[in-house]
């Protein structure tokens, strides 16, 4: 969809710049009939460039700010931020009630502290942080045990 809105922006900067620079070619040469007809055609055709430059990049923008904004995300009003979760697992006051909740959920072990944290499966291979966060916020239990963890060590 990225690639149809950039062609359609591109087809209407262009069709903007002729609609302009064209008009403004046949007004300006009578006014400098002392220019030779090959520096008054790059001077339009360096026109019709800019123009439709400046117009994609206007044109670009506005797509992509028309964005329909979906449903509010429904939380339980448990929500742990991701650097927060990210905290949660690093630090080492936090971690254990972590590691048994993630072992318990998922069969995930965690090792390392700080920024060094990282989960891992029971495989041995490395959990993304990012979707096992999205993963706990999506499920109401698992977003209020994860927020009751950081209230008790938080407060």
């Amino acid at each position: 969809m990225k690639g149809l809105k950039d062609v359609l922006a591109g087809m209407l900067a262009v069709g903007f710049a002729f609609a302009t620079a064209l008009p403004l070619a046949f007004w300006l040469r009578p006014r400098y009939p002392h220019l030779s007809d090959d520096a008054f055609a790059i001077l339009v055709v360096g026109l019709l460039v800019a123009i439709s430059f400046a117009a994609m990049m206007v044109l670009r923008k506005s797509f992509r700010r028309k964005r329909i904004p979906g449903p509010p995300a429904r939380t339980s009003g448990y929500e742990v931020t991701f650097d927060d979760f990210r905290r949660l697992l690093g630090d080492p006051s936090s971690q254990p009630e972590m590691a048994r909740l993630l072992g318990d959920w998922f069969g995930y072990q965690i090792s390392g502290q700080g920024d060094a944290t990282a989960v891992r499966s029971a495989a041995g291979h490395a959990v993304g942080l990012r979707a096992l966060h999205a993963g706990i916020q999506a499920e109401p239990e698992k977003q209020r045990a994860v927020y009751s963890v950081a209230m008790y060590l938080w407060r």
